[in-house]
């Protein structure tokens, strides 16, 4: 289902881009 595997796939996209930033953040703060 399309529509089942957008919705699933949201958060996991959301939650890359937090973890990056996250890992983004700590480097800059050394």
């Amino acid at each position: 289902n399309v529509l089942m595997d957008q919705k699933s796939g949201l958060p996991e996209l959301m939650t890359r881009a937090v973890e990056a930033a996250r890992k983004r953040s700590v480097e800059l703060a050394g």
